[in-house]
């Protein structure tokens, strides 16, 4: 048995949060300046479906209590992926582009 008294479950600790404002979990950051969590996301030549998919990742984290952080990194796109990218970053304080090219998922 867990010092808890649950056998076998965890609890999941959520973060404090002060401000009210809808975007609070996703564009704040922990005292230390780090986000609580980042995601990282390859992309090569995903430019058609790109857009919706950060849109509804973002939804999905703007109702978290934690700050967060999302990196698209591009693998050298043939198409239009690194500029919805930045379009979208530009919008979004929590989403950034790292550029690079042909490095793989690696």
């Amino acid at each position: 048995m867990s010092a808890g008294g649950e056998s076998g479950k965890r609890r999941r600790r959520r973060a404090d949060t002060t401000s009210t404002a809808p975007e609070a979990a996703t564009e704040t950051q922990t005292a230390a300046g780090a986000p609580d969590l980042s995601i990282v996301v390859p992309a090569y030549n995903e430019a058609p479906g790109l857009q919706p998919r950060l849109q509804t990742l973002y939804d999905l984290l703007r109702g978290e209590p934690y700050s967060a952080d999302v990196i698209i990194v591009d693998d050298g796109s043939d198409d239009e992926t690194a500029e919805v990218v930045e379009s979208f970053a530009a919008e979004h304080a929590a989403f950034s582009l790292l550029r690079n090219p042909h490095r793989g998922k690696a």
